[in-house]
């Protein structure tokens, strides 16, 4: 229990209080500055503080990495949509035949 004008980040193990300021938010134990931070978080949980500078609302986070709002996310790597597509799904527009191959 901590007071209104303290923010707790993190958990248990690992964590911190911190003293509220507007604009900020919790990435892991760590209190970032959202307006030049990105917090990216991977499949397993794990976070990462990116510092963006005044760019922060042309990139996004795509698993841990950062990438530009323009790209894709493909399993934590961007892509350029207009030149590639994602090995795990199939191409929009086409029809994919499901068929079981037996020996």
């Amino acid at each position: 229990v901590v007071d209104d004008n303290l923010e707790c980040c993190g958990d248990a193990k690992k964590g911190g209080v911190h003293k509220y300021k507007p604009g900020f938010v919790c990435c892991d134990d760590k209190y970032i500055n959202s307006s030049n931070s990105l917090c990216c978080t991977d499949n397993e949980g794990y976070s990462t503080t990116h510092p963006a500078g005044n760019i922060t609302v042309m990139l996004r986070c795509c698993g841990s990495k950062v990438i530009h709002q323009e790209e894709k996310c493909c399993n934590g790597i961007g892509f350029d949509p207009q030149r590639y597509v994602c090995g795990d799904q199939p191409t929009p527009g086409l029809s994919m035949q499901h068929q079981c191959l037996q020996p």
